[in-house]
């Protein structure tokens, strides 16, 4: 008897503190509004532990256009008061519960400012710190890759490479992150705040420019002038802007461009530049890092060589010299610029 007492004291205690709301909860989508957008938001309680209290939510879609300046409700089951004021540069929801809330969703057209480089500002690593983390993640993800390649990287040449590096430095590299790793060069390095591949701003996945823009990019191309892949003739085009042919301006993290005109298929290689700073147990040369890229005997490997290395190389064409037409220079991602 004490036992089934105790049992229904425990079960209306959780059902108290489980059920019992303490705060409210608002999400909404998109980030910014296109020329045609869904807009959707739902509010919902809150119990204790801030987890949202079952059956409590409730939901609005609406569907605006551009062309016609008009939103067209397609979801409120719940009969949720609100209202709609859309001003120049966004649209104002003004949703009325037990108390008033305010959500505000920009046009995307009216926020896309991009540089002359074609990335949107959104894209660019401004902060210093969050400049440093990337390069730190990229350098230490590609070095993994020289004792243990990861399973997950399967476009596995030069630029597969480069590719395979960004996505995963601009990842969070949380337990979940880590636990899908055999090994990592190093780990102690700051994330990168701003945000974290998949959810970049704007383009998400598609973090690659493909195609060629200018300063007035409508936004509607925005999706199809970004792509998940980018061959090494994209990268060096649309993605990376030249630094210098002097290494001594390269930072960690910068990529090194060739000509490899006798291969028709494989017009450029690249190599990812590590410097010294990486290196402090290998000497004071400064390292680079890259795929050799497939042959039809292998699937290719990962090299690494100083400068020092390559300026020996018997082929002059891999010297990393001013003087050498083949070797285009050191080249820099430009959200980093």
């Amino acid at each position: 008897m004490i036992i089934k007492k105790a049992l229904f004291s425990f079960c209306l205690l959780f059902l108290v503190i489980f059920f019992i709301s303490v705060n409210t909860g608002l999400t909404y989508y998109p980030e910014f509004i296109g020329k045609s957008s869904r807009i959707g938001f739902e509010y919902y309680d809150k119990n204790i532990f801030g987890l949202p209290i079952p059956f409590t939510r409730k939901s609005v879609e609406l569907l605006y256009s551009e062309n016609e300046q008009i939103f067209t409700y397609l979801k409120n089951k719940d009969s949720v008061k609100f209202n709609v004021i859309q001003e120049t540069e966004f649209v104002k929801l003004i949703v009325e519960r037990e108390k008033v809330d305010t959500i505000t969703i920009p046009f995307i057209e009216k926020n896309i400012v991009a540089d002359f480089d074609g990335f949107p500002i959104q894209m660019k690593l401004s902060d210093e710190n969050d400049k440093d983390s990337f390069r730190k993640w990229f350098c230490s993800i590609a070095m993994t890759q020289l004792y243990h390649i990861d399973d997950r990287w399967v476009d596995r040449d030069c630029a597969g490479f480069i590719r395979y590096c960004t996505r995963e430095a601009l990842k969070k590299h949380d337990n979940k992150w880590l636990a899908e790793k055999k090994l990592m060069y190093d780990i102690n390095i700051p994330d990168v705040k701003k945000y974290n591949y998949p959810n970049v701003p704007l383009v998400g996945e598609k973090i690659f420019r493909i195609r060629s823009s200018d300063n007035n990019e409508n936004h509607m191309y925005i999706d199809s002038s970004f792509s998940e892949f980018a061959e090494a003739k994209y990268l060096i085009s649309y993605n990376y802007e030249f630094i210098s042919k002097d290494y001594k301006s390269a930072l960690p993290g910068d990529v090194m461009f060739f000509s490899n005109h006798p291969n028709i298929d494989w017009p450029f290689h690249s190599m990812i530049f590590i410097g010294k700073k990486v290196f402090k147990d290998k000497g004071p040369d400064d390292y680079v890092i890259y795929h050799t890229g497939p042959s039809s005997t292998s699937e290719g490997l990962i090299k690494n060589l100083t400068i020092t290395d390559l300026n020996k190389h018997p082929n002059k064409r891999w010297h990393v010299v001013k003087e050498n037409p083949d070797f285009l220079g050191f080249f820099r991602w430009k959200i980093l610029q």
